[in-house]
């Protein structure tokens, strides 16, 4: 414990040197900065270039011309490796903190500090910030917010609805004014591709437990998780029922249980029709492509909803999460699709579903759930957020 205080400590300490070099060389350049009229985007700690924040940096880079954008990536990754088109920035780097000090706007997924500047927010008083925006990178319901001490005071936070405004300000205890219903930057793409059509592909995406935070091989192998992951996807059955049907069934791991991907596929038999994606897959693209989604708690949900495709919602360890991580909605009645507790049940929901035209058919209510969940059903979300929130 004593040791991960420290390291904590060190990481962040560390920055120090170039957060005072910054703020020095800032007394003499300020005025070109401020010229510049920046504006900083970031995401996943700068390890990928994707979700809302990657949207947001696409549509700043076509229709803002007036303005100096700058994407933030880890030192360890070069611009050629996420395949960004203008200036890239490396975190927690002099320039990086100049940039900072002097930025209009920053938009950013997850955290500020990870995403757009190492801790120079906290030390810095108000009247030097640039407006920050949280975009965050999925939509609010299924998933309690567990850190709600650490939520950062940011200007803005963006919602999808009324409906996430209302767990954001209640249950996240946020001040009105900072919420804005703009709907969801990368959903632009999503309307996009609402009259294409899907691939006989079937997505199964299980999201992250923080109880599996395991540090030996053995442990995890026999979590429940593990044990009910590994099983569905080793079926013979389930893989001849996707054969006969011309089915695939991809998974897609939470970027969490990257680390496990090996792992897992050493436990899992080879088989024809199921595939365990890797930790490079485009899953926005998967996401667009496939017709069907498993899932259990994962806020792609959210996303086939807006697809008007069909989701299963296979919640093995339902007790468990709702003891350990909650939900703002009621698992077993406000879910628009069907909640499934067992394996043997989802293979003979999956065999049903591809046996029958009730494939690609949704609930009843399925206009009702989108209408609460959705405020906006069009290309222009990212429009809504810089609209909003930029002042250039």
């Amino acid at each position: 414990m004593q040791q991960n205080i420290f390291r904590a400590k060190y990481k962040k300490i560390k920055y120090i040197p170039n957060i005072m070099l910054a703020i020095i060389l800032n007394f003499i350049l300020r005025y070109v900065y401020k010229r510049k009229n920046i504006v900083l985007v970031g995401g996943h700690a700068g390890e990928k270039y994707q979700d809302n924040s990657a949207a947001i940096h696409q549509y700043l880079l076509e229709e803002k011309k007036n303005i100096t954008l700058c994407w933030m990536t880890h030192h360890s990754l070069k611009k050629s490796n996420l395949n960004i088109n203008g200036e890239v920035i490396k975190l927690g780097s002099i320039k990086n903190y100049l940039f900072y000090l002097n930025a209009k706007t920053c938009y950013f997924s997850h955290s500020l500090s990870t995403d757009i500047a190492p801790i120079i927010d906290k030390l810095l008083p108000h009247k030097y910030k640039p407006i920050r925006v949280h975009l965050s990178h999925g939509i609010e319901g299924l998933k309690k917010n567990l850190n709600l001490e650490h939520i950062e005071d940011v200007d803005f936070y963006i919602c999808s609805s009324n409906q996430e405004k209302v767990i954001k300000k209640e249950e996240w205890g946020l001040e009105e004014k900072k919420l804005i219903v703009t709907g969801v930057p990368r959903y632009d793409e999503l309307y996009n591709h609402l009259e294409k059509t899907s691939k006989n592909t079937i997505l199964y995406a299980p999201t992250w437990r923080e109880w599996l935070y395991l540090s030996e091989e053995e442990e995890f192998f026999n979590t429940e998780f593990c044990i009910n992951l590994v099983n569905l996807i080793s079926d013979k059955y389930l893989n001849d029922i996707l054969h006969r049907k011309g089915f695939r069934l991809e998974v897609v791991l939470h970027p969490f249980m990257h680390n496990k991907l090996s792992i897992i596929k050493k436990q899992v038999e080879s088989l024809s029709n199921i595939n365990i994606m890797s930790d490079k897959v485009d899953v926005g693209k998967k996401i667009r492509e496939s017709g069907l989604l498993i899932t259990d708690y994962s806020s792609i949900c959210w996303d086939f909803l807006y697809l008007d495709k069909s989701v299963i919602f296979y919640q093995f360890d339902q007790t468990k999460y709702l003891l350990e991580r909650g939900s703002y909605i009621d698992l077993n009645s406000s879910l628009f699709g069907e909640v499934i507790l067992t394996k043997e049940k989802l293979i003979e929901c999956i065999e049903e579903k591809l046996s029958s035209e009730s494939y690609e058919k949704k609930p009843h209510n399925y206009k009702a759930y989108k209408e609460k969940y959705f405020a906006f059903f069009d290309n222009k979300n990212c429009k809504r957020v810089v609209e909003a929130t930029l002042n250039v």
